[in-house]
């Protein structure tokens, strides 16, 4: 009787708020996109699932055509087999095999909540065991058991089931589930220690959106209000945002992963942010925009932009692979485009100058926001002031004109 009314409410819940859901939590912040397959960099994409292959700056594409499910792929993993883990929108979970055809892949169906009811799956992780676990909106499951839990948090019956959503999640050494959790009024880090029957809230505040932990079992979690490093044996939450650590950029930092040197890596939607145990450093590029997922591997930083594009952070320096070559199955050569500048004036202006006339010059914060549009008139130069400009952090610029748009970087130097 217990599991049929526990199914109940699941269901209403879900129908209750299944067209209400923000539509960007579908389409684009998805942090596990990336994994490797071998020595194959797996991508989750905007059209499917590509394979890069970093030697040979090959893409192989294959769309969702090659198991049933036609929604969302959302996130990507590996279990302890190298085995590859799907999870999709409202169309369960799915687990990869090969067949006698090289890099042609199926997907087995895996597993849906009770009864047939569709899994929204953020995020899949595995136990010391190798068991799946998968994660989604309110309900965390372990699949071996089919045993679905919602995540501790401080909601009201039934009021805000549709917008809480664990979008990440990992196991520590001692087997305890970790889970980021987006949701503005409620819990952004919960806990399911092994052998609980339920989670528990860690820390309350602003919502999550990605963790990683590191080898002491402390966690990093990125927020809307920063960046956390939480220590679980001291119950100690630390702070990192820009108000106590002015080289730290105001923005939405949307995802983080730690490399085999200890480097802990986070992204905004316009920068790279490196923190080497004592001190943060930033980086970006023209085509660092929009970023969704970062991975760190073979001594390189991936990341993954909403536009396609795959970034390969190395010594310090970016390299720009287009992910819509998959057609011809190689890079594209970028073509050659306007060049712009911007500078930050000791009166406060801001001057935006060009090879060609500037149609329109657009203004976003470091968290991607749109804040300011400018005419620019057929002027090749053009000086701004106030417009609710953010001042000091004042991070991108688009120059649109007559052969296309521009994309000028700039960090002012109270960073």
């Amino acid at each position: 009787m217990k599991k049929i009314i526990f199914l109940f409410f699941v269901l209403y819940a879900m129908s209750a708020y299944a067209g209400t859901l923000p539509f960007y939590y579908k389409s684009d912040y998805y942090p596990n996109r990336m994994v490797y397959d071998g020595d194959y960099l797996c991508i989750i994409s905007e059209k499917g699932v590509m394979y890069y292959g970093e030697w040979s700056d090959e893409i192989w594409f294959h769309d969702n055509a090659f198991f049933h499910t036609k929604d969302t792929i959302t996130c990507v993993t590996m279990d302890k087999s190298n085995i590859m883990w799907l999870g999709t929108f409202g169309d369960g979970i799915f687990k990869r095999t090969l067949n006698s055809a090289k890099n042609f892949l199926t997907f087995h169906y895996n597993y849906y909540w009770q009864d047939g009811f569709p899994l929204v799956c953020y995020s899949i992780a595995f136990n010391s065991e190798n068991n799946p676990w998968a994660a989604g909106i309110h309900f965390y499951m372990d699949c071996n058991k089919e045993e679905a839990f919602p995540v501790a948090s401080d909601w009201n019956c039934s009021a805000h089931v549709g917008g809480i959503r664990i979008m990440d999640m990992a196991f520590d050494s001692k087997d305890n589930l970790w889970m980021a959790v987006d949701h503005v009024e409620h819990t952004y880090l919960a806990c399911h220690e092994k052998g609980a029957t339920a989670s528990t809230a860690v820390l309350k505040g602003t919502a999550a959106t990605s963790l990683a932990i590191d080898s002491k079992d402390n966690i990093w979690l990125t927020c809307t209000d920063g960046i956390h490093y939480y220590e679980p044996g001291t119950k100690k939450n630390t702070l990192y945002a820009h108000e106590n650590h002015p080289e730290i950029p105001k923005a939405l930092y949307t995802a983080c992963d730690i490399d085999q040197d200890g480097n802990v890596w986070f992204i905004t939607s316009q920068l790279l942010l490196k923190y080497d145990g004592k001190n943060f450093t930033q980086y970006t590029c023209e085509d660092f925009n929009e970023a969704r997922s970062v991975l760190c591997g073979k001594g390189n930083v991936w990341i993954y932009t909403k536009n396609n594009i795959l970034l390969k952070f190395k010594n310090n320096e970016f390299t720009s692979i287009d992910l819509d070559s998959q057609q011809t199955g190689f890079m594209k050569e970028k073509s050659e485009a306007p060049l712009f500048s911007a500078t930050y004036n000791d009166d406060g202006t801001i001057t935006v100058a060009g090879d060609i006339a500037i149609n329109e010059v657009n203004i976003y914060d470091l968290s991607g926001i749109l804040v300011s549009t400018i005419a620019g008139e057929g002027k090749n130069r053009v000086h701004i002031k106030g417009n609710g400009l953010p001042g000091k952090d004042l991070y991108l610029i688009k120059v649109r004109h007559a052969q296309g748009e521009s994309v000028v970087k700039m960090i002012s130097n109270s960073y």
